[in-house]
């Protein structure tokens, strides 16, 4: 499931895999997309732990301002990560 233009998350029967999104720059494989495994965690609340640390280490916010920002667009995003499971559970 992508859950932004940088970051994915697979599931299987054991773990929540949280994953980078890259554009292969060059080679034979320029221009694809490639996923780098960022960590394997038993529990989504765990994995969003850690996509919530470095996207704030991605932005870099400068002030209180840009933090209370950057936070509402994460609550967002998990909010809509679990509307997204919800209607997965559904079908």
């Amino acid at each position: 499931m992508q859950i932004d233009s940088n970051y994915n998350i697979e599931f299987d029967s054991n773990n929540a895999t949280l994953q980078k999104i890259n554009i292969v720059k060059e080679g034979k494989r320029k221009g694809e997309t490639s996923y780098r495994d960022i960590g394997y965690y038993p529990k989504l609340s765990s994995c969003l732990n850690v996509y919530v640390r470095n996207l704030i280490n991605d932005e870099q916010p400068k002030n209180v301002e840009e933090m209370m920002s950057l936070l509402r667009v994460i609550e967002n995003k998990i909010d809509d990560i679990g509307e997204l499971m919800a209607n997965e559970r559904r079908k």
